[in-house]
This record gives C-alpha cells, structure tokens and sequence, in this order.
C-alpha cells in the first residue's frame, strides 16, 4: 500500500501563506513584549468594537 501524503486544507494552506508574509515583513504586524500586553491589546479592541456598535 502507498503511503500518503496528508493534502492540506484551504483554511491550513491560508494559515501557512499568512505566516511565510509574517516571517518576510515581519514590521506589518502587531508584536507584543508579554502575554498581558497582548490581553491588553485585545480587550482595548473589544471595548473599541462595543463603542462603534453603540
């Protein structure tokens, strides 16, 4: 029996390209220092979303 080689889903493949641009301009994109200045980042952008929907 041959083996096969697992083919990638669109949404896997999407993810794999979104990481060789990340690794190729790594400036475009958000960095953060430790993991609350990431929830930080994000909780400011759900209270951002919450003020437009108002």
């Amino acid at each position: 029996m041959d083996k096969l080689e697992p083919i990638p889903s669109k949404e896997t493949r999407e993810a794999m390209e979104e990481v060789e641009r990340m690794i190729k301009n790594p400036s475009a994109y958000k960095s953060y220092n430790s993991a609350e200045e990431l929830i930080d980042d994000i909780l400011k952008e759900i209270e951002a979303e919450k003020e437009i929907e108002d």
